[in-house]
């Protein structure tokens, strides 16, 4: 459903503006406060999947995406780790033929269970799309947001499997703003 942009109608309901701007303050202000984990990691991996809840817009997205753990993190239990990451992706958004380039950049936090082998994550990216029309279907423009949530589940040292659902909306910065939900599978490698 597309919702419209007009400021004198909109309530003041900007859920992906208030996400960005709720983990920024907490990057900023809380985490350096926090302890500083022993050691820093790195995941790269793809991801792939498609906005299947609504057929009418039939998107599909596969990206790579690279997390890099932030020196900040907190113990909540001896079984329990909250970590910070950044996030960034490159890859393809597809629909009735057209094919664009879909980049983010944005942090995340995640909670970390059994030593790391079960997290639960979400975040706030800034997105770019070189082209934000397929088809019948604008997204308003190229510059959009993404919220996410997503769980991991490491099956060896290494390897890892997961489920992420974002949300990318431009926000109302432009006239449409249809919003995207996408449900997508991933597979990681950390080291």
């Amino acid at each position: 459903m597309e919702s419209s942009c007009n400021f004198n109608k909109m309530k003041m309901k900007n859920i992906p503006s208030c996400l960005i701007i709720t983990i920024l303050l907490v990057f900023v202000f809380a985490l350096p406060k926090m302890g500083v984990a022993a050691d820093s990691n790195w995941a790269v991996g793809v991801r792939g999947g498609g906005s299947w809840t609504d057929n009418r817009k039939n998107f599909r997205q596969y990206d790579v995406f690279a997390v890099y753990r932030l020196p900040w993190s907190y113990n909540l239990s001896s079984a329990v780790l909250i970590s910070t990451r950044l996030e960034g992706t490159a890859g393809v958004l597809t629909r009735a033929g057209k094919t664009a380039f879909a980049g983010s950049l944005g942090p995340d936090i995640a909670m970390e269970f059994f030593k790391g082998r079960v997290s639960l994550g979400g975040g706030a990216s800034v997105a770019a799309l070189s082209e934000h029309s397929f088809g019948d279907q604008s997204l308003g423009g190229w510059f959009q947001f993404i919220s996410h949530v997503g769980v991991n589940f490491r099956l060896t040292e290494n390897l890892g499997i997961g489920y992420h659902f974002q949300h990318m909306s431009n926000s109302c910065i432009y006239d449409k703003n249809p919003g995207l939900d996408m449900h997508m599978l991933e597979l990681r490698w950390g080291f």
